[in-house]
């Protein structure tokens, strides 16, 4: 476990699994796994709550669902790399979604570059292609995924396409649109197999 907060999370997890009053002799390893199950369960609901909060006092909750949806959709699938510890992970995806959102927001009132929408877009689209699904240990199961990321990209993509055809009226819509791009953007960066350097 790294850091104290990984711990906390174990040991509430830990305890929830004794109070459950099993007979776990013998079945160690179900055990384990519960118990790693009901941790992620745990970071996941805490990180839901933190993120919403941070959206009504920022009052930002639409563009933090925007954000959220769109790189849920694409992560899900496609996997990627993943923090040391609970706590680098909420802050690494805090500091990326207000990156993308107040970034948008300045995009969106003193630009309108559709061509780097098209290219950032593209990227996204590559990296996944190449990238999506390598978590997975066999080769179907990384074809599936790969299929299921590239719809949700897909879907993204149209958006864009739609907003783009009706010249992007209104700054909202073009707010919208840059925080769909900075997400599959932010979500492809974190795809990419960036090894650390060895000490």
């Amino acid at each position: 476990m790294g850091g104290g907060e990984m711990i906390t999370y174990n040991m509430l997890a830990d305890r929830l699994i004794s109070i459950a009053d099993i007979d776990w002799r013998g079945r160690e390893d179900q055990r384990n796994t519960c118990c790693y199950g009901l941790e992620m369960l745990l970071a996941f609901v805490v990180n839901c709550i933190l993120v919403f909060l941070l959206g009504v006092v920022l009052r930002r909750l639409k563009e933090i669902f925007i954000y959220s949806v769109v790189w849920g959709s694409l992560r899900l699938s496609a996997g990627g790399r993943h923090a040391d510890n609970h706590l680098r992970c909420i802050i690494t995806y805090i500091a990326s979604m207000l990156l993308v959102i107040y970034g948008g927001e300045y995009l969106a009132v003193n630009h309108n570059i559709n061509i780097w929408i098209i290219f950032g877009m593209f990227a996204g689209f590559v990296v996944n292609a190449v990238y999506a699904g390598r978590h997975k240990k066999s080769s179907e199961e990384q074809k599936r995924n790969k299929k299921k990321t590239l719809m949700a990209w897909g879907a993204h993509f149209l958006f864009i396409c739609y907003s783009m055809s009706r010249q992007m009226n209104g700054i909202q819509i073009k707010y919208n649109v840059f925080i769909i791009l900075g997400a599959v953007l932010a979500e492809s960066f974190f795809l990419l197999p960036i090894q650390k350097p060895k000490r």
